[in-house]
């Protein structure tokens, strides 16, 4: 959400007062990745994600993609270094991370036959990003909030349609980056977001995420007393300049 300030409202505040959505902030900008996902083709089509080649960057120690399929019911998956992690959704679903850590959705893994009988259109999540995800290795053992965690998460929905015969074919895909999740069958992406209230002299701001101030819009620095999603308050009669925004704060690695 953003807020254009008008000249009336600079004026009555004195300062000239910006505020800014994590989408236009630190490059952030949270987008669909076009061509993200793509079908090998054949009754059994490897369902392809791009990972590390999102960031335009070549890299020798990751590869483009990785991917997944299934054989006669039976769920498998080429994991590159980076990996993913997939799952039952349905249209309209929020996928985000905190859906996939509170277990609202039935994750697929490999070995497991699943059964597709008849004519069937399915929906998978699936959560990958551009580096590996945190496991124990990272000091993020199994049951930690953070096991599984893509520090750069891409959060895609793939449409298959399951035929009787046991094939399958890719009807739709859409992958979101730089997000905080996706719509499933949509392109319509999960950002931070901010907003404000000027009541006097005293300006409330509304954010979800961690809260970010700025003085040339270039350099952003955390804002050390507001917590983490909430309200924040700036007396702009007394205030300097400043520019906000909501970020998406990464989970360090240990």
């Amino acid at each position: 959400m953003k807020h254009k300030i008008t000249k009336k409202i600079l004026l009555s505040a004195g300062l000239l007062l910006g505020i800014f959505c994590n989408t236009q902030a630190q490059s952030n900008i949270a987008r669909i990745i076009p061509d993200g996902i793509w079908s090998s083709g054949g009754s059994s089509p490897s369902i392809n994600i791009l990972t590390r080649a999102v960031l335009g960057i070549p890299d020798a120690e990751f590869d483009d993609y990785t991917s997944f399929n299934f054989w006669w019911g039976y769920y498998n998956y080429y994991l590159d270094d980076i990996g993913l992690r997939t799952f039952f959704v349905k249209r309209n679903d929020i996928f985000s991370w905190e859906k996939i850590k509170s277990g609202v959705y039935e994750e697929l893994h490999y070995g497991p036959v699943y059964n597709f009988e008849g004519s069937q259109i399915v929906y998978l999540g699936i959560y990958s990003g551009t580096s590996p995800r945190y496991d124990e290795y990272d000091g993020y053992p199994p049951g930690d909030e953070h096991y599984g965690y893509y520090p750069d998460p891409l959060f895609c929905w793939v449409k298959l349609k399951f035929n009787e015969d046991g094939s399958y074919k890719l009807m739709n895909s859409a992958m979101g980056y730089k997000c905080k999740g996706i719509i499933v069958g949509t392109e319509e992406l999960i950002v931070p977001t901010i907003s404000y209230q000027i009541e006097g002299q005293i300006m409330t701001l509304t954010y979800s995420d961690s809260l970010y101030e700025s003085a040339d819009g270039q350099t952003w620095t955390k804002v050390p007393d507001a917590e983490e999603g909430g309200t924040y308050t700036v007396d702009i009669s007394k205030s300097d300049k400043k520019l906000y925004c909501s970020i998406m704060d990464e989970v360090p690695s240990r």
